[in-house]
């Protein structure tokens, strides 16, 4: 419930927000209620119905406060879960950014590994490593091989990333041989 509370903040303003909650309280108190009132006696089906009434009011608040499509599939899978996830790997990057400038090289790459095993494909987030990988360890070919991938998730040579891991890249050749 708490997850699902999270993500509700990022689709509905605080006003209908506080109307979905109180809306679900109500239906489960209706529930509760009616079980308690009309089966004293039979306390597992006074529950179930209880627990029933409260989804079926919680789902129509859902449905009804931002359409039938709109919420319910953001919820789950929508655009909104994806940015969050970007937004919490860029948050991740820049703890292992400022681990690698504090030259905590060990802790930076662990953090920059956790990001990467989030998403693989992740442009800064492959430059960051291999300046990590070279400038912590000295390795040639772990630094080579990410900032290759990253050329070839980032094509062209405007992009700025794109330029830097091309610099970065032809350094890292031309010190080693």
């Amino acid at each position: 419930m708490i997850r699902i509370a999270n993500r509700l903040t990022d689709f509905l303003p605080g006003a209908q927000l506080a109307v979905f909650f109180l809306v679900s309280f109500m239906g489960t108190v209706f529930g509760c209620y009616y079980s308690c009132a009309y089966w004293p006696d039979r306390r597992l089906a006074g529950t179930l119905l209880c627990l029933f009434l409260g989804c079926a009011i919680t789902a129509a608040g859902i449905f009804t406060l931002n359409g039938l499509s709109g919420l319910a599939s953001k919820l789950f899978a929508g655009p909104s879960a994806r940015r969050g996830l970007r937004d919490r790997l860029r948050a991740d990057l820049s703890v292992a950014r400022n681990l690698k400038m504090n030259e905590k090289y060990d802790l930076a790459l662990r953090t920059i590994n956790v990001v990467l095993s989030r998403d693989p494909a992740f442009p800064e987030a492959l430059f960051l490593k291999a300046q990590i990988v070279w400038e912590g360890f000295g390795n040639r070919s772990a630094a080579l091989s990410n900032l290759e991938k990253l050329m070839a998730a980032v094509p062209g040579e405007t992009d700025p990333l794109n330029r830097w891991a091309m610099h970065l890249h032809r350094e890292i050749t031309n010190r080693t041989g």
